[in-house]
């Protein structure tokens, strides 16, 4: 863990990996549902890329905080590889952005399209409605680790089939 870098007064840890982003998901203790999610969907291959991109993912106790049909459904819906790659790329950023340069009331647009607001409140930075708690800085980019699904991701989860997501533009 290296000392916590400033964004608008706030200090935020950075750990530091010196491996990809999949591989440090896989590594990290409250992020291993995300990861085996992923691997299952066939989408591990994005998090070892060699470009440099921002990925938010919920702990495993915010996954394990949503009721038993909510994680089947997307458990389901993820078997799909198109509708599993649009799904992951709504938790990511092109480009590598760091705690210090977020700012309150910045939209973030993920890969899929969809966008994220930061907010900082109280001492804490936030995406949507959901606490980031940790940040892990990889090799090929960062990894925002929040305390539950951001409401952005859950409106796309709580979609029937999750269908709407094939019709958002893709940037990659």
């Amino acid at each position: 863990m290296m000392p916590g870098q400033m964004h608008g007064g706030m200090a935020m840890p950075v750990e530091q990996s010196n491996k990809d982003m999949m591989a440090a998901l896989m590594d990290t203790k409250d992020t291993s549902m995300a990861a085996s999610i992923m691997k299952t969907a066939g989408l591990d291959r994005i998090m070892r890329t060699e470009g440099m991109d921002t990925l938010f993912v919920a702990s495993d106790m915010a996954l394990k905080a949503e009721s038993p049909d909510t994680l089947n459904r997307m458990r389901e819906n993820l078997k799909d590889r198109q509708m599993a790659t649009e799904f992951v790329k709504g938790h990511m950023v092109s480009g590598m952005i760091t705690p210090d340069k977020m700012t309150d009331g910045e939209k973030l647009t993920m890969m899929n399209g969809m966008t994220m607001e930061v907010r900082k409140t109280d001492g804490r930075m936030m995406v949507d409605d959901a606490n980031i708690v940790k940040a892990i800085k990889t090799k090929n980019g960062i990894i925002y680790v929040m305390d539950r699904i951001p409401s952005s991701i859950m409106t796309l989860v709580e979609q029937q089939g999750m269908s709407s997501m094939s019709d958002m533009p893709s940037s990659r």
